[in-house]
C-alpha cells in the first residue's frame, strides 16, 4: 500500500456476512486489522525462509499478470514498495516481504486500468475513505493487489505520480512483462514518505533499512538525495524516518547533514517519533503524529481537516 489507507481485505468467494465483515457491492469486506501489525500474517504463507521465498515468487507473478493485462490497454504500470525492492536491492528471495502487491498507474488512467483488470477477471473493492486506491484479487492466490493512482494522500508532500513516471525507466526483464521502474531517488522519497505517513516506528525502521539498501545498490550521492527529499517536501519526514532513534546507517547520517536547515522540523520530527512510539497509530493522537512531518503548517492544517472528517491521511 501507498500511505496508510486501512487495508480492507476480502477473498473472492468468501462467506457472505461473516463475522467482522461488511459488504462492498456483492463482496464481503473484513474490517481493517490493527495498524500496529506492520507485517501481519500473509494469507497462505508457509513458515520459514522457504515460505517467504515462495511468497516473493507469488508477488512477482502478480506484477507480471497485471502488467500483461495493462500493456494490452497501453497503460504503464510501476511496482512499489516490497515487491519493487525485494528483487532490486535485497539479495535473498523473501528478505523484503510485503503483505500485498502495490502497483501505481498514472492518475488519468486509473479508472481505465481498473476496468481492464476487472475485464481480465480480477475482483475489486474500493474504500470510500481512500479513493486513491483499489484492492484487487485473482482466483489463484489470496494475496491482494493494491492499485494506486497516487503515491500519497492529497496534501501530503510533493511527489506527483506523473513526475515519477516521467523520471522512470521502462523495463521488460525484471518481471517478465513491461513495467516502469522508478528512479532510485524517487524510490527513496516514497519509502520515507510512506513511513512518515504510517507514523509507526516499526515502519520507519524498515524504511531506514530500505534507504540504506537503495543507497548501496544504486550508489546514491547523499547530497543529491537530500536535495531531492527537500524538493519533494520530505525534509521533516526524512528527519522522522532517519533521525535520532532510527536504525539508519552512515548514508542516513550524511543525508540528514545535507538537508536544508529546519530547526522547527527537527523538533517536530522528534515529537512525532516520540508520540508514535507511545500511542496507537489508529488513534487521533497517533494520526496526529503523522501530521507533524509535513513540510508546512498549511499542509498540516489541510490534513488535520481530513482527519477530522474521517479521511485517511497516508
Amino acid at each position: 500500500m501507498t500511505g496508510a489507507c486501512p487495508v480492507f481485505r476480502a477473498r473472492p468467494g468468501g462467506p457472505a456476512g461473516a463475522h467482522g465483515t461488511r459488504r462492498t457491492g456483492s463482496m464481503p469486506v473484513p474490517e481493517p486489522p490493527s495498524r500496529r501489525q506492520v507485517d501481519p500474517a500473509v494469507p497462505g504463507l508457509l513458515p520459514g525462509a522457504a515460505g517467504r521465498a515462495a511468497h516473493a515468487l507469488v508477488c512477482r507473478a502478480l506484477v507480471r499478470q497485471a502488467a500483461e493485462v495493462l500493456a494490452v490497454a497501453h497503460i504503464p504500470l510501476m511496482p512499489l514498495k516490497g515487491v519493487l525492492l525485494a528483487g532490486w536491492v535485497y539479495d535473498v528471495p523473501g528478505e523484503r516481504i510485503g503483505t500485498d502487491v502495490d502497483l501505481l498507474v498514472p492518475p488519468a488512467l486509473f479508472e481505465a486500468a481498473l476496468d481492464a483488470l476487472r475485464r481480465a477477471g480480477y475482483a475489486a473493492a474500493s474504500n470510500p475513505s481512500c479513493p486513491y486506491e483499489a484492492t484487487l484479487w485473482t482466483s489463484w492466490t489470496p494475496v491482494a493487489t493494491d492499485l494506486h493512482r497516487s503515491l500519497f494522500a492529497p496534501g501530503r508532500y510533493r511527489l506527483p505520480a506523473e513526475a515519477v513516471f516521467a523520471r522512470g525507466r521502462p523495463d521488460r526483464d525484471r518481471y517478465g512483462a513491461p513495467v516502469v521502474l522508478p528512479d532510485p531517488l524517487d524510490a527513496v522519497a516514497h519509502a520515507v514518505g510512506h513511513a512518515a505517513s504510517d507514523h509507526m516506528p516499526e515502519t520507519a525502521d524498515r524504511a531506514a533499512r530500505d534507504v540504506e539498501r537503495l543507497a548501496m545498490r544504486c550508489r546514491l550521492d547523499p547530497a543529491r538525495t537530500a536535495a531531492h527529499l527537500d524538493t519533494c517536501g520530505l525534509g521533516r519526514a526524512t528527519r522522522y524516518v532517519l533521525g535520532p532513534g532510527a536504525r539508519g546507517g552512515a548514508f542516513a547520517r550524511e543525508v540528514l547533514a545535507r538537508l536544508r536547515p529546519d530547526p522547527v522540523g527537527d523538533l517536530l520530527a522528534g515529537a512525532a517519533r516520540a508520540l508514535a512510539s507511545r500511542v496507537d497509530p489508529g488513534s487521533l493522537w497517533g494520526r496526529g503524529a503523522g501530521l507533524l512531518t509535513n513540510d508546512s503548517l498549511a499542509r498540516s492544517a489541510a490534513l488535520a481537516a481530513r482527519v477530522a472528517f474521517g479521511r485517511r491521511t497516508g
